[in-house]
């Protein structure tokens, strides 16, 4: 039998009264972020021990990204020559479970696996050593990714694929899937020719960003070719939260998952019927209607989220402050970018434009490294 992993509803034969256990919820929840707010108001995580393991060969790269193309070949294939029912189809399959559940675990355990996986990445450079080799010097540097724009496009795509999984029906059928997913490489080639490859995937890729969130909780990391190891959790002090579009990702992601439960719920359903005859009212049909309240849904729970983390982000303290705010020096911080991930699309050249946006400044930290 071929479950998909969707969201899990909780039992609604509850041991104890719903109402119970609603409260003991809250409490905890309020207990929780109380004690955080009390007991963590300043950095704790800034400092940690890396071990070095090995160095990976350069051929890593090469095999993994060669498989993440086969992979995307294989399966936009079987979208479109293959049956079209979903559930004997490799695409849906491949997408909404071992893409997007299964990539995620992958980056806890292993560290930003995407990287090297990512098929639209190992095109965008491949393509760009052969034109380095081609073209030379006559070949034009990328633009300078905006430092305002940020992260806001990986939000942007996140909250879209959050629509096409859990709003359209259109988008799980196998053929408008395998579509969907060539139009997504078309779209992502584009941003990597004109920005390049590193500060497009770094910034714009919605499933680089987001997945790099996730690998950032590892015990592992991959720097310079280097493998490290590092006590988990605490890689999420090199998030940057300094980026623009940073803490839109995360909470698009945390209202999407948390409507990919509640649409299962009976709260939702009770009032999904509402919503589609709004819309049927509108001279839309009820396959039509009932999508847009699907959708309504969604994006009134990730703006649920968001009101949530707006009214319950502490104010911090005028030091705490002036340590985000201020920028980083020499004697607080050390530069996270490397040459190597310096290299796009003009011969591997490191370049500001390259560089600047997809910096993260990450805490200085008392190494163990051999």
């Amino acid at each position: 039998m071929l479950i998909f992993a969707h969201g899990l509803v909780g039992r609604a034969d509850l041991p104890i009264p719903e109402a119970v256990f609603a409260a003991a919820a809250a409490t905890v929840l309020v207990v929780s972020f109380v004690a955080l707010a009390l007991l963590w108001s300043e950095p704790r995580i800034q400092h940690w021990p890396e071990w070095r393991l090995f160095r990976l060969p350069a051929a890593v790269d090469v095999v993994l990204g060669t498989a993440g193309v086969l992979a995307l070949a294989l399966t936009a294939y079987a979208g479109l020559a293959g049956t079209e029912a979903e559930r004997d189809n490799l695409a849906p399959w491949a997408v909404y479970v071992a893409f997007w559940v299964g990539v995620p675990f992958a980056s806890l355990m292993l560290g930003d696996v995407w990287r090297l996986l990512s098929p639209w990445r190992a095109i965008g450079r491949g393509t760009g050593w052969l034109a380095a080799r081609i073209a030379g010097e006559r070949l034009p540097a990328p633009l300078e990714y905006s430092e305002r724009l940020g992260c806001w496009p990986a939000a942007a795509g996140v909250l879209a694929f959050g629509l096409c999984e859990l709003c359209w029906a259109t988008a799980r059928e196998p053929a408008p899937l395998a579509v969907l997913m060539l139009a997504y490489v078309v779209a992502m080639l584009v941003g990597m020719s004109v920005y390049g490859v590193e500060a497009w995937s770094r910034n714009a890729d919605p499933f680089g960003v987001i997945f790099g969130f996730f690998a950032a909780l590892a015990p592992l990391e991959r720097r310079d070719g280097v493998l490290l190891a590092r006590p988990p959790v605490l890689g999420a002090g090199m998030i940057d939260g300094r980026i623009a579009g940073t803490a839109a990702v995360l909470l698009v992601g945390i209202g999407v998952t948390a409507f990919d439960g509640a649409s299962e719920g009976p709260l939702f359903n009770d009032v999904l019927p509402h919503l589609q005859d709004l819309f049927a009212g509108l001279g839309l049909g009820p396959a039509r209607a009932l999508e847009l309240g699907f959708a309504t849904g969604l994006l009134a729970t990730v703006g649920l989220v968001t009101l949530i983390w707006v009214l319950a982000r502490p104010r911090a303290s005028s030091r705490f402050r002036s340590l985000r705010s201020s920028p980083p020096t020499s004697s607080r911080t050390t530069s996270r970018c490397s040459p190597t991930t310096a290299r796009i699309l003009r011969g591997w050249r490191p370049t500001r434009s390259a560089t600047a946006p997809t910096c993260s400044a990450g805490p200085v930290r008392r190494s163990t490294t051999a």
